[in-house]
């Protein structure tokens, strides 16, 4: 049978909006080589290990609709700690990985960074990315502003890959009080991003939040509501997000999101392997093979061992995070913090309750990178000044609070639905603080000015994708061509 890749190629976007929907069964999208080692350890899988087991998924694995194997955190953690050229994995996996659609995560304005990049940045990003081989770009934006997705989607489109528009999932949908973000909330996000050119709608449940009997509510709703492929993403920190897959199957959802059983689980996302196994001989089963996950499970897990000292250390699923709302990989890379500077279990539950302090304080946000950063960079200030939701309004300290929280109450990443706090943002900002507005650009910014920057400063020539790099993160890309330069390319070198 014929799969997703072949008849994207043969009948583009709308053409693979039209066979997904015809189809009956529930189809996978595998985030091993991105968000699952992103969440267990630290986003530290490098090029080779990837390689090398390229050819298998090529050869087993076209039954998958996608391999989700770029963006997010890769792209800084491949310059800063892995020094790797991000642009050289989404090319070499492209020419293993021919027959297989390739996604990566892209924060709307935020492109791959944390901070809101000019138009020409998000536009020429976009370009490169899908010259490089890349066919589904999973576009979100923190706060869930449609505005703040458009050029991306714009610029998907008019490149002819597959716009995977997301809806940032928080709170609980089927609970008696939720008030503000309810169905009626979702659905009208979801009908604006149908609007303006989603190819699919992703929900994007980064704490693992949507409950079994809720993701039956907003799927069955969503398909009611959209003309649209439904993909639904999220991490297994509370340990029950295989039986919410199983619901949102049940209710019509077209593709979810997994990792192969060795890289799955806590704040990664759920098994492929125990939903294809749950599904089997069922209506909707996965066409994938259990035994070739099964066998992609042992080379990850071989491989999972060479990096456990990025591992925090994480042994059990915890349904507080219903309480906290940390996202997965965000919740992994908090405990390692803590368990690094000696923070006990105690005070590290103590740290949790300070980041659901934080989320009220601000008046309860969409909570995702970079908005969830703003949360737990206020979270720790809060416990290190040994403060409460309750004192901290109280006492109104004058603090010297991080960037992220000015940059949030300045309005840098646009306004939270719902508005932002009044007297929080007083507190942090003073009394006189001019009203939020996005933060400014940079006068003469554009790709050639960049260049010339950058060939005067090394006295050679540039590629598009390293000018991009360099505009993306300056300080990281100096660093990794200096690395370059005193070490040669080490991503030959064995893990």
């Amino acid at each position: 049978q014929e799969t997703a890749k072949q008849i994207f190629a043969k009948a583009g976007a709308d053409g693979l909006k039209k066979w997904i929907m015809e189809r009956d069964e529930l189809l996978l999208t595998d985030t091993t080589m991105r968000d699952a080692h992103q969440s267990l350890f630290a986003t530290r899988l490098r090029n080779r290990d990837m390689l090398a087991v390229a050819p298998f998924y090529e050869a087993h694995g076209s039954p998958f609709f996608s391999l989700e194997v770029w963006g997010g955190a890769t792209f800084d953690t491949c310059l800063r700690f892995l020094k790797e050229d991000p642009w050289g994995r989404l090319a070499q996996l492209r020419e293993k990985i021919p027959g297989i659609m390739l996604q990566m995560l892209l924060r709307g304005d935020n492109a791959v960074g944390y901070t809101n990049y000019p138009k020409w940045v998000i536009q020429e990003f976009i370009k490169e990315t899908v010259e490089q081989g890349l066919d589904v770009f999973r576009i979100f934006d923190c706060l869930n502003q449609p505005d703040k997705m458009q050029v991306a989607i714009e610029e998907v489109k008019k490149r002819g890959a597959v716009a995977e528009v997301c809806v940032c999932y928080t709170g609980n949908v089927t609970a008696a009080n939720e008030t503000k973000y309810t169905l009626d909330y979702y659905l009208n996000v979801a009908s604006t991003l149908e609007k303006i050119g989603a190819d699919i709608i992703c929900i994007k449940d980064m704490a693992g939040l949507l409950r079994p009997n809720a993701a039956r509510t907003l799927i069955s709703a969503l398909k009611d509501r959209v003309k649209l492929p439904i993909h639904l993403h999220t991490h297994d920190t509370s340990g029950s997000q295989v039986a919410m897959l199983l619901e949102a199957a049940k209710a019509g959802c077209d593709i979810v999101d997994g990792a192969v059983s060795s890289m799955s689980g806590l704040t990664s996302q759920p098994s492929l392997n125990a939903v294809v196994a749950s599904m089997q001989d069922g209506p909707r089963a996965p066409s994938i093979r259990l035994e070739i996950l099964d066998r992609l499970a042992r080379y990850f897990e071989v491989v999972r061992q060479m990096y456990k000292d990025f591992d925090p250390g994480l042994k059990a699923t915890t349904t507080a995070v219903y309480e906290h709302e940390i996202p997965g990989g965000q919740y992994s890379n908090l405990y390692d913090q803590a368990r690094k500077v000696g923070v006990s279990t105690e005070e590290f539950y103590e740290l949790t309750q300070r980041y659901a302090d934080v989320n009220e304080l601000f008046g309860n946000i969409v909570k995702v990178t970079p908005s969830s950063k703003v949360v737990g960079d206020m979270a720790l200030l809060l416990q290190k000044e040994k403060l409460t939701k309750e004192s901290f309004l109280r006492d109104k300290p004058k603090l010297d609070y991080p960037d992220s929280v000015r940059s949030f109450f300045q309005g840098h990443m646009g306004t939270p639905f719902g508005g932002f706090p009044d007297d929080v943002r007083k507190i942090v900002l003073g009394d006189d603080a001019p009203p939020p507005a996005p933060a400014k650009t940079p006068e003469g910014d554009s790709l050639e000015q960049v260049r010339q920057e950058l060939q005067e400063k090394y006295g050679r020539s540039f590629s598009n994708s390293e000018v991009l790099s360099y505009r993306l993160y300056p300080k990281v890309y100096a660093q990794y061509l200096d690395h370059r330069k005193e070490f040669g390319d080490v991503s030959g070198l064995v893990t």
